[in-house]
């Protein structure tokens, strides 16, 4: 082999080595950018997610607090209504008269019918996930003891229709004052309570993060 021959291989060896590196180097770079994009669109996918789940917590955490305080109002007007019964019964009761047909008819107990359409739905959709641990245990308690109240109002309310059905209304009247003085004072005093808790439970939500 002539001096030319290995000079000119040895260039072509050198040429080979720097494409060959030049295409590692590009291989490489493209494939940090690859993995670079990816990473980018996972992120990008995170931050929305979570900007989505944010804006749902918030939307339910409005949503049950403005259900909370129409039950707090509905509980009220039930409330001063089984007071003004009570007071009004046990007068009547305090003189020995009957109960009027009348009074009978505007509706002696009355319950508050109260919702949890929003505290569903903020459970059912995972909201409630991105609320803090006492806020979930807060109002979970308070819509626990809602449940108990309405249970136990449809209860009463059923077995009250069904005496004046069976006796009717007068006799049930007759018989009934005293026992009806006792439900309506038994009932504003629970309506009291879970008013009262109402009220915890979002001074705590309006002073939570």
């Amino acid at each position: 082999m002539t001096m030319e021959d290995a000079v000119a291989r040895s260039e072509i060896g050198v040429s080979a080595t720097r494409k060959w590196r030049h295409r590692v180097r590009r291989a490489l770079f493209e494939s940090v950018l690859i993995v670079f994009s990816v990473l980018l669109a996972l992120g990008l996918n995170e931050w929305r997610d979570g900007r989505r789940e944010a804006a749902l917590s918030a939307a339910a955490s409005d949503a049950v607090v403005a259900e909370m305080r129409r039950n707090h109002e509905v509980l009220e007007r039930a409330r001063d209504h089984h007071r003004s019964v009570n007071e009004t019964l046990t007068g009547i009761a305090s003189r020995g008269e009957r109960v009027s047909r009348e009074l009978a008819q505007s509706g002696l107990f009355r319950p508050a019918t109260l919702v949890d359409t929003a505290w569903t739905s903020a459970q059912s959709t995972g909201a409630v996930n991105r609320w803090p641990y006492a806020r979930v245990l807060g109002v979970g308690a308070v819509y626990e003891r809602q449940a108990t109240y309405s249970t136990l109002a449809r209860t009463l309310a059923a077995d009250i229709y069904m005496d004046l059905r069976r006796r009717g209304m007068e006799s049930a009247l007759e018989d009934g004052v005293s026992g009806m003085i006792l439900l309506t004072q038994d009932f504003a005093n629970r309506e009291e309570e879970l008013a009262r808790q109402l009220d915890t439970a979002l001074a705590a939500i309006e002073h939570s993060p």
